[in-house]
């Protein structure tokens, strides 16, 4: 049975504390107040729909879309 990779649990980690934190999208979304989405569950649950669809991985299961080391991506 295969898990997801390191790659793909630090991405989720990391954009999940960026989601926490009011941080994700800096600096593009500098100065907008996102907090109504932890009012409205399906918000949220939109959010982390989005997340997953544009995720993109290779066949080893390192993420190849995102920016930086952030997400474990060497």
């Amino acid at each position: 049975m295969q898990k997801l990779s390191n790659s793909f649990s630090g991405a989720l980690r990391a954009f999940s504390f960026w989601i926490a934190n009011g941080t994700v999208g800096l600096p593009l979304l500098e100065g907008i107040d996102y907090s109504c989405i932890f009012n409205e569950p399906s918000a949220l649950e939109q959010v982390y729909a989005i997340f997953a669809n544009v995720i993109e991985m290779d066949d080893l299961g390192i993420v190849c879309n995102a920016k930086g080391n952030y997400f474990g991506v060497s």
